[in-house]
């Protein structure tokens, strides 16, 4: 009867330990300044798990995730969306850049020529 309760017990907590979650911290900034000015409430999209979250008022967000690779796209206001891929294996913090849309429009503002039709 005891090596029967004893298996029941390691079989149970195997299980559990599937349910293992790592806490994922994410900081969003801003790519054009020097200091890296926070993204507040920037959307946080989980491909995998088909869910969203918003960044805090300083640009950070704290996920729990189970082992596994995970496709986050991140986007907010102004911003040009950002794709990153995520390993998770144990607890970690990704400093994830955005890059203001209007710096790529003025980039290729800027290379163009006009022509007069007559």
């Amino acid at each position: 009867m005891y090596k029967l309760i004893l298996i029941l017990v390691f079989i149970s907590g195997t299980a559990l330990g599937q349910d293992t979650e790592y806490n994922l911290d994410l900081k969003v900034v801003e790519s054009s300044t020097q200091v890296g000015s926070d993204v507040a409430y920037a959307t946080v999209y989980i491909k995998e798990t088909q869910t969203e979250f918003v960044t805090d008022k300083n640009g950070l967000i704290n996920l729990q995730l189970q082992p596994g690779t995970y496709n986050l796209y991140i986007t907010s206001l102004g911003m040009e969306e950002k794709v990153i891929v995520i390993n998770v294996k144990g607890d970690s913090f990704n400093l994830v850049q955005l890059q203001p849309a209007g710096e790529r429009l003025e980039q290729f503002m800027g290379t163009t020529t006009s022509a007069s039709i007559h």
